[in-house]
């Protein structure tokens, strides 16, 4: 996954892409606000940034 360049003091970004067709309205549990379709990416990427922390 890219990094985003970013200003000295700012916070590190991430920026997921893909997943499945939306099956609900913007923003909820099913549509690409919701990870749908790249699930397990998304909390794998997570979860290494926490560790290295």
């Amino acid at each position: 996954m890219p990094r985003i360049a970013t200003p000295a003091g700012a916070r590190e970004s991430l920026v997921m892409r893909g997943g499945g067709r939306t099956l609900t309205e913007p923003c909820q549990a099913r549509s690409p606000h919701g990870f749908l379709g790249i699930e397990e990416q998304t909390i794998s990427a997570i979860a290494d940034f926490i560790k290295r922390r």
